[in-house]
């Protein structure tokens, strides 16, 4: 996977996904409507939708929705379009993403802009799943099996615009979360809670030198 960095321009900072809303059909806005779970009025014109999308936007549990391709993703966004499961009588519901205190509802299927932390999650979120390598042989009766890694949530990365701040103040859980990541940068993985203390332990010994 590569990450496709955008520079933003000044205009691209400026506006957002929601200033192209009055840009859109009505067609389009009940389309919108419906993948943010919208429960949309009968009678609703246009500027009743956009409306309703723009206070849905605006809570904090969900994602940018990308109306306009034109735009690049906000500094320090990454623009992804989460993989729908394909297993029979799957609900295709969307995945929550908690990052530094803050849970995204990302939906399946479209574009959308999400801090890079919550992609970051995303992409470390791993599932162990058993495959047969080979078939059962007079050595091996059963077979020999591997397990195998696989991404929980698969997602194709459209691009990257660095940059942000997302640290939390306010949540002890932040300094926590950015030590994890210094560690996963270092290492390619996610500490365990030992782990982790270690290398916090071993940072202040450090300084303390």
């Amino acid at each position: 996977m590569t990450d496709q960095m955008i520079d933003n321009s000044d205009a691209q900072d400026e506006r957002s996904q929601l200033d192209v809303l009055n840009d859109l059909d009505i067609a389009m806005l009940r389309k919108a409507a419906k993948v943010l779970n919208i429960q949309a009025q009968r009678d609703w014109d246009k500027g009743d939708f956009v409306a309703a999308i723009k206070a849905k936007q605006e809570q904090k549990t969900a994602p940018e929705v990308v109306f306009d391709n034109a735009l690049g993703p906000k500094p320090g966004h990454a623009r992804i379009v989460l993989h729908r499961d394909p297993t029979p009588g799957h609900k295709n519901s969307p995945v929550q993403c908690g990052v530094n205190g803050r849970l995204l509802h990302i939906p399946r299927g479209i574009e959308v802009d999400i801090p890079i932390p919550h992609m970051r999650a995303l992409e470390n979120a791993k599932s162990v799943q058993v495959r047969q390598q080979q078939g059962s042989t007079r050595e091996n009766p059963s077979g020999i099996y591997k397990d195998e890694e696989h991404m929980s949530y698969p997602f194709q990365l459209i691009s990257i615009t660095p940059g942000g701040k997302f640290e939390n103040a306010t949540d002890s859980r932040t300094t926590q979360a950015i030590a994890a990541q210094k560690f996963a940068d270092v290492f390619g993985r996610y500490p365990t809670g030992g782990e982790l203390a270690k290398w916090n332990d071993a940072k202040i010994n450090n300084q303390a030198k």
